[in-house]
């Protein structure tokens, strides 16, 4: 499912780099378009995100207790904003029927020639195959979590880029990666971050979105550990 600031096109790169022995605990932080811990393996899988809707959706898909729509009308689409948090279609719809995934940041209209709502979902039903009930799906701020003995890969949204709903101090996030990492092996994603931290990793993308000046403007994304 398309989710703006997902990993789909560089998870080649980064699964098989995370998965460079065998992991007992694996998490994957700001979860998002899910990308990473499905194809993870790990006595012990979670995943977590602040997006409530994001995370109704996944534990929905994980239950088998959505059925996706193959289509929706732009009706549907102003109506799934006022849907309830709990329900998973709001964030099929906000997510899997936005532009670049940008969460309700304007309709992909279905059309002959590309339907991008199917497209979501057989996205999604693809990714689920790899998902077991014994995965956990958590909402919570980063803030909240804690665990020991685990290898955490952490996706926050990247400082001076496009803006998500929920603000993060990145000073504050930094600082809880370094407490973090003393009791887990931890790994972020970013274009850049404190020099105490070790770039392990380096992949060349483009961003998602187009500009009318530079097209899509080539990136190099970056791992760092502590």
């Amino acid at each position: 499912m398309r989710y703006l600031g997902g990993k789909q096109r560089i998870s080649k790169y980064l699964i098989p780099f995370l998965q460079n022995e065998t992991i007992h605990i694996f998490v994957d932080g700001f979860c998002g378009g899910l990308n990473i811990m499905p194809y993870i393996k790990a006595n012990k899988r979670i995943a977590f995100d602040v997006n409530l809707p994001l995370i109704s959706l996944y534990k929905a898909l994980q239950n088998r207790s959505i059925e996706s729509p193959n289509i929706i009308t732009e009706q549907e689409y102003k109506e799934a904003k006022l849907l309830d948090d709990i329900n998973p279609l709001k964030a099929f719809i906000g997510f899997g029927c936005s532009f670049s995934g940008k969460y309700f940041g304007g309709m992909c209209k279905d059309n002959t020639e590309r339907n991008y709502t199917l497209n979501a979902k057989n996205s999604l039903l693809k990714t689920f195959k790899n998902i077991t009930i014994n995965d956990e799906f958590i909402c919570c701020n980063y803030k909240d979590f804690n665990i020991k003995n685990a290898t955490i890969y952490l996706d926050p949204p990247y400082e001076n880029t496009t803006k998500y709903s929920e603000y993060i101090n990145h000073l504050e996030f930094w600082e809880w990666c370094r407490n973090l990492a003393k009791m887990n092996k931890v790994f972020i994603s970013e274009y850049n971050a404190p020099s105490d931290f070790k770039c392990v990793l380096e992949i060349e993308t483009k961003t998602e979105i187009r500009t009318k000046l530079n097209g899509r403007e080539k990136r190099i994304e970056k791992l760092f550990t502590i």
